[in-house]
């Protein structure tokens, strides 16, 4: 993949265009702005340069693109405001690669002066000078010692290249949690390589003192399996998986496929910076927010609903893939692709909702009045049903299926057809089926969790966690349910293979982190 020519967010102003989609980019940029602020104070404390040049890497286009400029001089309005002092010029430079939509940027300039004249006066808007300045960040873009301030918002998580040595990478676009260990240790590497460049080039344009403010997407731990990493590209490739089922994608297009994209860990960016020596960290901090940005507590009008968040999440992904996309597998599979991320979970969903309710119909008709009903069953612990408590004993499964499928012994066609018919309700989803169906009182309705291994257990004094013993363990008790479905489906033939893969898999995983399965408790009377 040639990162400089696929790598731009979906122009225009249409519905799938990155304007009309990066209301999170918004927010990112809303919740940096008291950083940002902070910055220009303490950079500005005693007197400002009579030209401020400043620089945003990254820039995109779009609504967000020039209300980082309005933030800037704002703040730097106040400063002066307050220093009594008179307002600098503004030269303002908007990088980014050349496919992005800069004319849509130049066409926005004129109503953005217009706005600032009237909101602080005429000779405001005409203190700003802004151009463009296309190519790649980790390269030169500047002249030497010619800049006081960096600023970069959602783009230094883009790597410069696809990195090398990961075609072993199956069945997955990024990092995964089932991906190999040197999938992990290739990504990381190429983070560090290009983090690097793109703060010595930086130092060589910063005057002596200048600022750099970057807000970037990274995890939550250091373990770059966990799902605030992983999680929304492994909902793609199973959307992409799906299409190949269908035949509208060749599956070795998915498996040469891989994202140029590291979310890093806080840690690994302190120690980057450090090793490089150009600069010295005034503040690091990290802040979360939900994939619907919409969802979010200041937004008192927002009503969570699974299918509208779904399609919003599912187009801001696409607004900042898509050209990646299309270039690997062309654009005819763009609709049906990113239509997918709701429907599995719809499907799933609707098919327990149709199965519990027939089943409490069926136990009405046969229970006395006022009899009773105790039951059991796997559930998860949050309404997202691709929460690790839900999905990832199944999704180890599937890798270690797609291992066998690399050596030959299972057709990776025969993987695509098969889906269990198996699912994990959250206890708010149980609960309204009862209330809907009618024909219960619940009296009572707990969760409670067990390690994936059982014999990890408080009570059990004489456990000693050993990762191949564990992974045996809970690899045996899959196989005691799920065996005799994936005979029917694959042949007996692999099976003693799959599961010692499987073990593998889950043993490694256990190791970073003790997963559990969760269980509802549910006690209801038939009512009169």
């Amino acid at each position: 993949m040639m990162v400089k020519s696929v790598l731009c967010m979906n122009p225009g102003d249409g519905e799938t265009s990155y304007a009309k989609n990066s209301f999170l980019q918004k927010t990112v940029l809303s919740k940096a702005r008291p950083i940002l602020e902070d910055t220009l104070k303490n950079m500005f404390s005693t007197a400002l340069p009579t030209c401020f040049k400043l620089a945003d890497l990254g820039c995109s286009s779009g609504p967000n693109t020039l209300l980082f400029v309005s933030e800037i001089m704002d703040a730097v309005y106040e400063l002066c405001q307050q220093q009594n002092c008179k307002l600098p010029e503004f030269q303002v430079f908007l990088n980014d690669l050349p496919g992005n939509d800069f004319n849509a940027v130049f066409k926005s300039l004129p109503f953005f002066y217009d706005k600032f004249g009237k909101e602080k006066g005429d000779l405001y808007g005409q203190h700003c000078f802004i151009s463009g300045v296309p190519g790649s960040f980790y390269h030169r873009l500047f002249p030497s010692k010619s800049l006081h301030f960096f600023h970069s918002s959602y783009s230094l998580h883009w790597l410069s290249k696809v990195p090398e040595g990961i075609s072993d990478n199956k069945g997955n676009i990024y990092m995964a949690k089932a991906s190999p260990p040197n999938v992990f240790k290739a990504y990381l590497e190429q983070f560090q390589k290009d983090f690097s460049l793109f703060l010595s080039l930086r130092s060589e344009e910063i005057i002596q003192g200048g600022r750099v403010v970057l807000t970037f997407l990274g995890r939550s731990i250091d373990d770059p399996r966990s799902k605030d990493c992983c999680l929304l590209w492994e909902l793609l490739t199973k959307s992409l998986l799906d299409l190949a089922a269908k035949g509208l994608v060749v599956e070795a297009d998915i498996d040469t496929f891989n994202l140029p994209y590291y979310n890093p860990y806080e840690g690994e960016v302190r120690e980057i910076i450090e090793m490089e020596g150009s600069f010295d960290i005034n503040k690091l901090e990290t802040f979360a927010i939900n994939w619907d940005a919409n969802d979010d507590i200041s937004n008192k009008n927002f009503v969570f609903d699974k299918d509208q968040c779904g399609r919003n999440v599912a187009n801001i992904v696409r607004a900042v893939a898509e050209p990646m996309l299309v270039s690997h597998f062309g654009d005819e599979i763009m609709d049906e692709l990113f239509k997918r991320d709701v429907t599995v979970f719809k499907a799933y969903l609707e098919q327990f909702q149709k199965d519990f309710s027939l089943f409490l119909r069926l136990r009405s008709e046969e229970i006395i009045q006022g009899g009773r009903v105790v039951f059991t069953f796997i559930s998860r612990s949050t309404d997202d049903p691709r929460s690790n408590d839900c999905c990832l004993i199944w999704e180890l499964l599937a890798k270690s299926l797609l291992d066998l499928a690399a050596k030959g012994l299972v057709l990776e066609a025969d993987i695509d057809t098969f889906n269990l018919p198996y699912y994990h309700p959250y206890e708010g989803e149980v609960r309204e089926i009862i209330e809907m169906e009618g024909s219960f009182d619940i009296n009572k309705l707990e969760t409670f969790a067990i390690n994936w291994d059982a014999n990890d257990d408080i009570n059990n004094n004489n456990f000693v966690f050993d990762k191949d013993q564990c992974g045996r363990n809970v690899a045996n008790i899959i196989r005691a349910a799920a065996e005799p479905m994936l005979v029917s489906h694959f042949g007996d033939d692999i099976t003693d293979e799959l599961f010692k893969r499987y073990a593998e898999h889950v043993g490694e995983h256990l190791c970073v982190e003790k997963t559990k399965h969760i269980k509802i408790v549910l006690t209801m009377t038939k009512k009169e």
